[in-house]
């Protein structure tokens, strides 16, 4: 598929070519359409996929209107969500397929896609089967949802996923002003112009060219270096010369493949590790993050008995949720093999966080 450069000009020069081109063949499925849903929806359709499939068979009603902005009053208790928004969104890009997933058993079309969205609660054992396709048959999954100021995310793609860009950004250059050499161990001072230090990392890997002098170092493969100052790097590299520096040389940043794990909902649901080991975060930071992930599963666990959310400041509704975060959360530190998320190091010692019930209400009500 050829890209027009002229419509995604932004987008090519935020994601760089190589990007647009994977993007372009995406076929994507929204599951819900509520205000998350149609903004992840329009943003997508934007970006300029191949194909971006909605499906929300709920019919609209009044409180559509303040998140959905693609809802009209003359949808009201009329048409389904997906119906209300689906020629709006068509005409955002001519480029884009846009249609309705029209199967209602969406176990049986979830192949057919490069990624599913879902954007709303769903019943637990509905989302692990959903994952568990997905991972079959290698397509990325992505669960989200919003609850007024709070929300989550979560995403697996696989066993195999590769990450050719860790943040996103261009790759960086530096001219180089001197290098000097100790046995295996090379100093690089870099002209940094008008930039305060190196905005490398220790770890990261560069290439070099155009030395004179030190030609061999044009011609190595990318090496792991080490920050030593704001204008200094260091590596170590066995190299067979007799030369010394003379002046030039550029050294540019090389980005790795890096292969990612993930791991499936049903497996991350209820520990929240960030990786595969549990982080104990510094004490002088808020602990919010694990009680929202309390407050999330315990929400799940409302939805799992009423196959729907707490109403609206609905405050004896909202208790039973509390209720089911006490539970989740004794059971948490009963289990001293996973109890580990929800300590932090104050003084030296591990404690537990304390079980905030009012943080609880503040995001299921």
């Amino acid at each position: 598929m050829e890209i027009n450069t002229n419509l995604y000009s932004r987008q090519i020069f935020t994601y760089g070519l190589e990007t647009m081109e994977k993007i372009v063949h995406l076929k994507i499925l929204i599951i819900g359409l509520r205000g998350l849903g149609i903004e992840i929806a329009k943003n997508l359709i934007l970006m300029g996929p191949k194909q971006v499939s909605i499906y929300d068979k709920n019919i609209c009603s009044i409180n559509d209107l303040s998140s959905n902005f693609y809802i009209e009053d003359n949808d009201i208790s009329k048409n389904q969500r997906d119906i209300a928004c689906l020629k709006k969104l068509s005409s955002l890009n001519p480029y884009v397929k846009v249609d309705i997933c029209k199967n209602d058993n969406l176990l049986e079309v979830l192949k057919n896609y490069s990624c599913i969205i879902i954007t709303e609660i769903k019943k637990l054992k509905y989302l692990f089967e959903i994952d568990k396709i997905c991972r079959r048959n290698n397509v990325a999954f992505i669960y989200t949802g919003i609850f007024g100021l709070s929300g989550f995310l979560f995403n697996d793609f696989g066993d195999n996923h590769i990450i050719y860009n860790q943040n996103g950004l261009e790759n960086l250059s530096y001219d180089i002003s001197h290098i000097t050499q100790k046995g295996k161990m090379f100093d690089v001072y870099l002209n940094l112009k008008d930039k305060k230090y190196i905005e490398l990392n220790d770890g990261d890997y560069v290439k070099f060219k155009q030395i004179k002098g030190l030609i061999e170092l044009n011609h190595i493969e990318p090496i792991k270096i080490i920050i030593k100052d704001n204008n200094l790097f260091s590596f170590e590299k066995k190299i067979k010369t007799d030369s010394k520096y003379i002046s030039g040389g550029i050294v540019e940043e090389v980005k790795i493949p890096k292969k990612k794990k993930f791991m499936s909902l049903e497996d991350k649901f209820y520990i929240p590790y960030y990786d595969e080991k549990p982080i104990i975060l510094d004490a002088t930071k808020k602990n919010e993050n694990k009680l929202l992930h309390i407050a999330i599963v315990s929400l799940h666990q409302y939805f799992e008995k009423y196959n729907k959310l707490p109403d609206l400041n609905n405050l004896s509704q909202v208790k039973e949720v509390v209720e089911f975060a006490k539970e989740f959360y004794n059971k948490i530190l009963n289990n001293n093999n996973n109890n580990k998320w929800i300590k932090i190091k104050k003084k030296n010692k591990e404690i537990n966080i304390p079980f905030d019930e009012s943080y609880i209400i503040r995001v299921a009500s």
